[in-house]
């Protein structure tokens, strides 16, 4: 009877070690990496420099299942933990983000066993009348250009 107690007891110890080595940190500095690079992919933002007119901004990668993301906002001195899942059997990891008017630095972290993965992103919120006055530019430029080509 010790035995199995003693059994269920390591077994217990295991289940709950493997659990907090897999949990993501509460912050993270500037210069984190990580040890691995196929852990997740981003779908969205498309490249890791992007703009958008949303303050509501839906974030997206894929990955394995089982897989923690967690991602982080900077804030001035290191990246703050603000949301985190595990990638379920879909394979997909969506979260919605609330992001400031300018340039806002994010880290997403990815970790499975030993692995972890951390990609950095810089999403930039323009207002619309930047981006109706780009708009606005590029067809006077195409018309006046009309003409000559």
């Amino acid at each position: 009877m010790k035995k199995v107690v003693s059994i269920l007891i390591v077994a217990v110890l295991l289940v709950a070690m493997s659990m907090s080595a897999l949990a993501a940190p509460s912050s993270l500095s500037a210069g984190t990496r990580g040890n691995a690079s196929n852990l997740i992919t981003i779908k969205k933002p498309e490249t890791s420099i992007s703009s958008t007119t949303k303050k509501n901004y839906g974030l997206s990668a894929v990955g394995s299942a089982g897989t923690q993301v967690a991602v982080y906002k900077w804030n001035g001195s290191s990246y703050s933990l603000s949301s985190s899942g595990t990638i379920g059997s879909s394979g997909i990891f969506v979260r919605q983000l609330s992001l400031n008017t300018g340039t806002n630095r994010l880290a997403v972290w990815a970790g499975k066993g030993n692995s972890t993965q951390v990609i950095h992103l810089e999403i930039n919120v323009v207002n619309q009348s930047v981006v109706n006055g780009i708009n606005n530019y590029k067809i006077n430029i195409q018309s006046v250009l009309k003409g000559w080509v």
